[in-house]
C-alpha cells in the first residue's frame, strides 16, 4: 500500500487544480496524471469478523476444484443434490485462525441495515431552494461584474451544531474571500440575545484557524493555541503544526483541502458547524452557472426550518414563546402576532399584565 492508500483523503492544493484544468481546457487531449487518486477500494474496506466467515464459505464453494471424486457406481450426472452432499467445507480451525488475523478495525460494532432499511429510517434531505434553469436564467439577466470563465467553483456544505443534517449549501468562487462565506452564512445563534454585536468565529482546515478579524473581534484560535503549545500536548499533535491567519485575506483559491471531509467553522463562543467541501471544478459559462458575481456566495441548498404553531389559532406560525402566563393554556405558550396582542393588550394599547416574560421566537 502506498502513500496515497494509506490516506483516506486525497489532499488537494487548489493553485494546482487550477494550473492542471486550465492546461485540459487549452488542450482536450492533455493526459492529467491520476496516479495520485489510484486508491484500492479492498485497501479501506474492512470487514466484521461474520462477514470475513461468509467471505470465506463462498469462495470455497465457488471453487470448482473443491469437489472430490465421485465413489464407483455413481455417475457424473447423478444431479446437483449428490455434489451439494459431498462438497468439503471449510474447517472450524481454519475458519478461527483466519478470524484470529481479522484487522482490529474490523471488530468495531456497527449497525447494519439494508437498502431498504435506510430508506425507511433515513430522513429524505429536501432541498427548498432548488435552483432551476428559470431561475438561473433570470440571475443571469441581471446587472453586474461577470465571472471570469476560468475561476474555480467550490460547494461548501454545513451542517446541524448539534444533529448530523446538512442544513446549508453555498457555491463560491475560488477568487473569494472566505470571509464572504461567514457574511453570506445564516445561523439562528447569529441574531438572537447578543448575538448580532459578536462577530467572532474561524474555519480550522488542514490544521490552520483562519480567524475573523473585522471589526476589532476577539480571536478564540488564541487561546486554542495557547492551549495546544502547553507542556505535554505536543506528543498528541505529532507532525502537524498549527498556524493562524485571517479569514478577510484568504482566498478560496489559496486552501489545500480534501474532498468530502470534515472541516469546522465555530463562532458565538461554543457554536460549532461542521462543514464540507463537496465538489471542486470549472465555471460553465453555458451549462447551468449563474455567471454575475455579485450573487456569490450562492444559496444552492437549504434543509425545512421547523417553526412551531400558534397554540391558540393552530393555524400561524408562532413569533413569540411566553413564560409564566398563568391565563396562556400551557408554559411555555407560543403565540402568532394575531393571537399574542388580543390576549395581553387592550383595545388603546394598553398592557394588561406584566407577570410574565415574553421573548421573541424564530424557529427550531
Amino acid at each position: 500500500m502506498n502513500a496515497q492508500e494509506k490516506e483516506f483523503f486525497s489532499l488537494v492544493n487548489m493553485r494546482d487544480f487550477d494550473q492542471v484544468s486550465q492546461q485540459y481546457m487549452q488542450d482536450p487531449y492533455y493526459e492529467i496524471d491520476d496516479s495520485a487518486f489510484d486508491i484500492s477500494v479492498e485497501s479501506i474496506l474492512h470487514y466484521s469478523p461474520g462477514d470475513h466467515i461468509d467471505k470465506l464459505i463462498k469462495e470455497e464453494l465457488s471453487d470448482a476444484n473443491r469437489y472430490p471424486v465421485l465413489p464407483d457406481g455413481i455417475k457424473e450426472d447423478s444431479g446437483p443434490i449428490l455434489q451439494r452432499a459431498q462438497e468439503v467445507l471449510p474447517k472450524y480451525d481454519d475458519l478461527a485462525a483466519a478470524r484470529d488475523n481479522v484487522d482490529l478495525n474490523a471488530t468495531k460494532q456497527r449497525k447494519i441495515f439494508t437498502d431498504k432499511a435506510k430508506t425507511r429510517f433515513k430522513r429524505k434531505q429536501v432541498n427548498y431552494i432548488e435552483l432551476d434553469k428559470n431561475r438561473i436564467d433570470s440571475l443571469n439577466e441581471g446587472e453586474g461584474e461577470r465571472i471570469n470563465p476560468n475561476d474555480i467553483l467550490l460547494t461548501v456544505a454545513f451542517y446541524h451544531s448539534t444533529k448530523e443534517q446538512k442544513t446549508q449549501a453555498y457555491q463560491v468562487l475560488g477568487s473569494q474571500l472566505l470571509s464572504d462565506l461567514v457574511d453570506r452564512f445564516y445561523c439562528l445563534e447569529d441574531h438572537i440575545l447578543d448575538g448580532p454585536n459578536h462577530k467572532a468565529g474561524f474555519f480550522f482546515i488542514e490544521g490552520v484557524f483562519y480567524s475573523d478579524r473585522r471589526n476589532g473581534n476577539i480571536d478564540y484560535a488564541d487561546q486554542i493555541l495557547d492551549w495546544l503549545n502547553s507542556p505535554g500536548r505536543d506528543a498528541h499533535l505529532g507532525n502537524i503544526v498549527p498556524k493562524k491567519l485571517k479569514m478577510e485575506e484568504s482566498r478560496f483559491i489559496d486552501l489545500a483541502l480534501s474532498i468530502n471531509k470534515r472541516y469546522v467553522y465555530r463562532h458565538q463562543g461554543d457554536c460549532e458547524h461542521i462543514m464540507v467541501f463537496e465538489e471542486v471544478r470549472r465555471i460553465k459559462p453555458n451549462n447551468g452557472d449563474v455567471m454575475v458575481r455579485s450573487e456569490y456566495p450562492l444559496h444552492v441548498f437549504q434543509c425545512k426550518t421547523r417553526r412551531k404553531k400558534c397554540r391558540i389559532c393552530n393555524i400561524y406560525p408562532a413569533k413569540c414563546v411566553v413564560y409564566g402566563d398563568v391565563l396562556s393554556p400551557d408554559n411555555p405558550t407560543f403565540y402568532c402576532d394575531y393571537c399574542y396582542r388580543p390576549f395581553h393588550y387592550t383595545l388603546d394599547g394598553r398592557l394588561i399584565r406584566s407577570d410574565y416574560q415574553v421573548f421573541p421566537y424564530y424557529h427550531e
